[in-house]
């Protein structure tokens, strides 16, 4: 049991630079977020800290191209919170994160050198340093998202539920919002797919040139072990059918040569190539592929 948070890396895909700036790591019982694959994660020990706890990764994607800097979601924000005080005691675990800014100022960047905030959805822990209508963070970034997400962003039901965004990251959010089936993302080499089921309007970015492509698949994944299995339905799944759906597609669009992909909150790397993650995962887990 040796896990790690994932720590800053960049790759090149072709003349794109990508890079996974870490905002902080969130610890959870993995029984808690998976309550039907108990034994498996009894094999996954790897993916586990010292005291048994899921080791997830919390952070952000810096896209450089074309002389614009692009951030895919934005950290959780500066937290230190007990998920049990949280939770009444109905779940485990610890979120430390903070870490964004300094991470992104290592690297040269600054809030105001932000363009354009690609968010995957409206989870709290990807839109966490948005700030607030009166002081936004990014003041010179304009927020893209899809126009499915949004509207469940804005409903009762999502105000509803414990993963949401602030009320006040919303309220940010209006006016300054564009869809991205509108709104062109207009950076050399950046697109989108749309990849619901953890929210309905969830969406994963391809960042694509000179032959290669990293897919960044926001929470469409959570860990390695639902590479091998994904109808692994994870706690705060929306729409947990949906979301093995667009897993099983993923995993067809990862398997071609010319394809990475960035999962935000894998233990100790967020970047790979299925292949690499499958030899791993397949030689602890011998009889459940």
């Amino acid at each position: 049991m040796s896990a790690m948070p994932t720590p800053l890396v960049t790759v090149a895909v072709g003349n794109v630079s990508v890079s996974y700036v870490p905002d902080g790591a969130i610890r959870i019982r993995p029984g808690d977020q998976y309550p039907a694959a108990p034994g498996l994660w009894e094999l996954e020990a790897d993916r586990l800290d010292a005291d048994g706890f899921l080791l997830m990764s919390v952070g952000a994607v810096l896209i450089r191209s074309g002389g614009k800097n692009v951030l895919i979601d934005s950290g959780y924000g500066s937290r230190q919170l007990d998920i049990s005080a949280l939770t009444g005691g109905a779940r485990e675990g610890s979120i430390h994160t903070g870490a964004l800014l300094d991470n992104l100022a290592g690297l040269g960047v600054a809030p105001k050198d932000i363009d354009t905030i690609c968010l995957t959805h409206l989870h709290g822990d990807h839109t966490g340093w948005i700030g607030t209508r009166e002081k936004p963070t990014f003041a010179n970034a304009r927020y893209l998202l899809s126009s499915r997400e949004w509207q469940y962003g804005t409903s009762a039901e999502f105000a509803a539920d414990a993963a949401s965004a602030t009320a006040e990251q919303i309220s940010a959010l209006e006016g300054n919002v564009r869809f991205l089936e509108d709104d062109p993302i207009d950076v050399p080499g950046v697109g989108f797919i749309s990849t619901p089921g953890h929210t309905p309007g969830h969406t994963s970015y391809v960042v694509e040139d000179a032959g290669e492509r990293i897919i960044v698949v926001g929470d469409a994944f959570h860990s390695a072990l639902e590479l091998l299995h994904p109808e692994l339905a994870f706690l705060d799944d929306v729409d947990p059918r949906a979301a093995a759906t667009t897993k099983a597609h993923l995993r067809e669009e990862f398997a071609r040569p010319d394809t990475r992909f960035m999962a935000g909150h894998f233990t100790d790397s967020v970047i790979g190539r299925i292949g690499d993650f499958d030899r791993v995962l397949s030689s602890s887990l011998p009889d459940a592929a």
